[in-house]
């Protein structure tokens, strides 16, 4: 009988649990459509059975499939006897808060990616771009630190994270007043969108590795839905 689960949907603790026990990134030869570089996602380790179904790929096409599924990773690191585990398997992550807080963040990262692909010729596209951003990013960030953040800060060692989250939150919302003061199409707004931009990708970044790891192991499904809802009511 073994121990329970870990989860995780960090790419670092997969690939390293999984070299750790000299698995390698596979995927189900059968489960591959015409294009895509990988099926059903496996660990292949020596000695096991898979040397016909499996065809071992790159950790960037397995990662890339993996966040393309929204995949969590269920593992154990010690069997009950305390052995060295190779038990792992690949789910979906449930709907819940995290999904809705990965989602908004690839939407405003995605505008924030159109917008520096405009020249100061578009001076009207910038303009109604910013105002998508503003209104996301603003609802966005009081919905986690409303819902989210507090109920994480009552977790044991994650308090300097989300102070450092509040931080980051309290430098984009600089950044983006910054940038509504220069009009949109000169190279001061194109330097300050970029400012904007980094600001929130390593925020994303850093959130989604680890603040979302400890929420993973906090909330059950009930709580995550709850919290889902509350945060919805905020940020929609």
């Amino acid at each position: 009988m073994s121990r329970s689960s870990d989860k995780t949907r960090s790419h670092d603790i997969i690939r390293q649990w999984a070299e750790k026990r000299d698995g390698s990134p596979a995927t189900v030869k059968a489960s591959k459509k015409n294009g895509d570089s990988a099926g059903i996602l496996r660990i292949d380790f020596p000695g096991y059975s898979g040397e016909e179904s499996l065809q071992h790929i790159e950790w960037d096409e397995f990662f890339e499939k993996f966040d393309e599924e929204k995949l969590l990773f269920l593992y154990q690191e010690k069997t009950k006897e305390g052995n060295t585990s190779r038990f792992c398997k690949f789910v979906r992550r449930p709907d819940g808060i995290l999904t809705t807080i990965e989602s908004q963040h690839d939407e405003v990262k995605a505008l924030l990616e159109k917008a520096a692909e405009t020249t100061d010729r578009a001076r009207k596209t910038r303009q109604q771009l910013l105002e998508k951003i503003k209104t996301k990013l603003e609802e966005h960030m009081e919905a986690e630190e409303n819902t989210f953040y507090p109920r994480l800060m009552e977790e044991a060692g994650i308090e300097g994270q989300i102070l450092e989250a509040e931080e980051e939150h309290f430098h984009a919302r600089t950044a983006l007043e910054r940038l509504e003061e220069v009009e949109p199409d000169t190279t001061d707004w194109q330097a300050r969108l970029k400012v904007l931009k980094e600001l929130i990708e390593h925020h994303v970044e850093e959130e989604e590795d680890s603040i979302f790891e400890v929420a993973l192991d906090t909330f059950d499904e009930d709580e995550s839905h709850e919290l889902n809802e509350a945060f919805r009511r905020i940020a929609s």
